[in-house]
């Protein structure tokens, strides 16, 4: 055999192509599903804005920071409580310590939001250095409750010390349609040109040639 059309009278390769052609759909379908299901905008880091509620009130952006939010922490907005008990601590740090400089680089967020707490929103918008210090009562609650947050393992446990009364920070996030775009022309194009491949390895092998004459 020397041409296509030898080969199209082959009842094995006609049934070869139809399972070829089954398979390139599947694949192409299963992929298309996948980025579908991810949703066809996702988070831009580079203009999602993150708000820093006390001290200086910066304005970052994930990406100044090295941090990267997805659709999943943000599908439905931003949730101050979700997303502290959504096993986003990485994020919080980070996010933490570019807001307010904190001496400890090993901070427990969760031990930090309940300090912040007891401050409390109206010291808290008080400059640092005019703002009333807590009370005896206050600093002793701090040193029953801050052990008992940070000796706890799961983010479940550490919540319960936890009222959110205060937000040290807000995130608006901004979407961006690109990512799906880039995702699925260049993704179907990949596809389509591996399978290519591989049919023009098969001519190869079987024809001899990757581009062999449909007839002579």
């Amino acid at each position: 055999m020397k041409t296509i059309s030898e080969l199209n009278n082959k009842a094995w390769y006609r049934l070869l192509k139809v399972v070829f052609g089954l398979f390139i759909l599947i694949v192409l379908a299963v992929f298309n599903w996948i980025i579908v299901m991810e949703g066809a905008k996702s988070v831009d880091n580079s203009k999602t804005t993150i708000s820093c509620t006390y001290g200086d009130k910066k304005i970052l952006t994930p990406q100044q920071i090295g941090i990267e939010l997805s659709n999943y922490q943000l599908k439905d907005g931003f949730n101050y409580k979700n997303f502290f008990e959504g096993y986003n601590d990485y994020a919080i740090k980070t996010i933490f310590k570019n807001c307010y400089q904190p001496t400890n680089d090993d901070i427990d967020v969760f031990a930090a939001q309940k300090v912040y707490e007891v401050w409390g929103n109206d010291r808290l918008t008080i400059k640092k250095d005019e703002r009333p210090p807590l009370t005896e009562v206050e600093k002793k609650y701090l040193d029953e409750t801050i052990p008992k947050i940070e000796n706890s393992y799961i983010n479940s446990d550490k919540t319960k010390y936890l009222d959110y009364s205060v937000k040290l920070f807000d995130i608006q996030p901004v979407f961006t349609y690109g990512k799906f775009i880039k995702y699925f022309i260049f993704g179907n194009l990949l596809i389509l040109l591996f399978f290519e491949i591989l049919r023009r390895a098969f001519y190869y092998i079987v024809l001899g040639s990757i581009r062999p004459q449909k007839q002579l």
